[in-house]
């Protein structure tokens, strides 16, 4: 599976990347595969490539996963973006996707 509509209408795919939408504690999640699991829930495994806690970033690397659906919630936003949706200062040309249109 290499792509998956939330129930707003967002569709997540492999390789997408998203953060965490808060201030503090903020992980930036690649991610790497989708599987359906059972009664058909889909589930996201995702890498954190990036987390920033209290102004320090590192580049963990580490492995997690959580069920596809929470990327299309208030948690989580488009990695470049705002509090908003739009582009961070400076990042306009970070990333390059555009969430359901070609990649």
């Amino acid at each position: 599976m290499n792509e998956y509509r939330t129930r707003r209408g967002l569709v997540v795919r492999v390789g997408d990347e998203f953060c965490d939408d808060r201030k503090s504690n903020v992980r930036t999640l690649r991610i790497d595969r989708l599987q359906v699991e059972d009664y058909g829930v889909v589930r996201a495994f995702c890498t954190v490539i990036r987390q920033e806690y209290n102004g320090a970033v590192t580049t963990p690397m580490r492995a997690t996963d959580m069920v596809a659906e929470r990327f299309g919630t208030f948690e989580f936003k488009p990695a470049g973006k705002g509090l908003d949706g739009q582009p961070a200062p400076g990042d306009e040309a970070a990333y390059l996707f555009t969430i359901g249109g070609d990649q």
